[in-house]
């Protein structure tokens, strides 16, 4: 089980290995600076500017740079809101998506159900917000007041509402379309042909069955979902909420201070080697996380029919 795990988390360890070996050997890395000050006993080595790259995430620990976390830490709240809500939205929604996709894709019904979904999957994120955001400003232009409150904005839940679920559509629209492929797959193997041929509907195989040996295949997928939703979080947050969203006050904090924000670090270049080590190795403990469920639903189910 641990090989198949590291098997799907080398990847990201040997991504960081690799930004923290490229940024030690340029020179503009032997000069990293937090607020003009140089890391202590920093030298020439590779080594030790290896380890100090690796260290300086934990710099924003220290006493001076409490007050811009404590500013950041309070839009956590929100931003969590929409992270949690588009992931959760997006398994149950994607899945239920991609079930139906396979055993209602004849009907002509759903048909107008599917091309609806395929016209937002084709929009992209940024276009959907920027379409959210402009007709709500000419929604309340026509209509003052607002009397219902249905105009997306920070300050009515509906908003926030609309814009987590603009938000999950391109993680589950993915997982709708692994879940269908998974299914298909399954409904090809000997033991369901076996079943139907003998009378038995694929329903009642479905939980027993084919639903569990999908479910770890779904579980894998998490990291892919994940990264999507925060690729399009940052969107959001930057036309919906301004310096309001935790995700654009991080950014904007750590080295982008023409955004509007006090800047944390004077040197961008630092910024960029932490910010892509720091996201590769949560990106790792992410994906150990659900390989690590799926491992374990892989044995307390004792999946024989595996797919991947």
């Amino acid at each position: 089980m641990l090989k198949f795990i590291w098997y799907h988390v080398k990847s990201w360890f040997y991504m960081v290995v690799l930004i923290l070996a490229i940024a030690s050997v340029g020179r503009q890395a032997q000069l990293i600076y937090v607020q003009g000050q140089p890391y202590t006993n920093l030298t020439n080595s590779w080594s030790s500017v290896f380890f100090a790259a690796l260290n300086a995430p934990f710099k924003l620990l220290s006493p001076p740079y409490h007050p811009i976390l404590a500013k950041m830490s309070s839009y956590i709240p929100l931003s969590l809101f929409f992270v949690v809500y588009a992931f959760i939205g997006s398994y149950v929604f994607g899945v239920l998506k991609g079930i139906a996709d396979v055993f209602w894709r004849k009907r002509i019904g759903y048909r107008a159900f599917q091309g609806l979904f395929w016209l937002l999957d084709a929009v992209p994120m940024f276009g959907l917000i920027v379409l959210i955001e402009t007709g709500s400003m000419f929604l309340a232009m026509a209509w003052q007041g607002d009397p219902i409150h249905v105009i997306p904005n920070q300050h009515f839940w509906l908003g926030n509402f609309l814009r987590a679920n603009i938000l999950m559509v391109p993680s589950m629209m993915y997982l709708s379309r692994i879940t269908n492929i998974a299914i298909s797959f399954e409904l090809g193997e000997e033991y369901l042909l076996t079943a139907r041929s003998k009378g038995i509907r694929v329903w009642k195989l479905f939980r027993r069955h084919l639903f569990r040996n999908i479910v770890p295949k779904l579980l894998n997928e998490a990291p892919t979902a994940f990264i999507m939703i925060l690729s399009s979080l940052l969107a959001l947050e930057y036309l919906s909420f301004q310096d309001k969203g935790f995700m654009f006050a991080l950014l904007a904090g750590m080295g982008q201070g023409e955004l509007g924000q006090p800047s944390l670090y004077l040197d961008q270049g630092a910024f960029l080697i932490q910010a892509v080590s720091g996201f590769l190795l949560m990106m790792a403990l992410f994906t150990t996380v659900f390989q690590l469920l799926a491992a374990w639903l892989r044995w307390r189910w004792k999946v024989v029919h595996n797919y991947e």
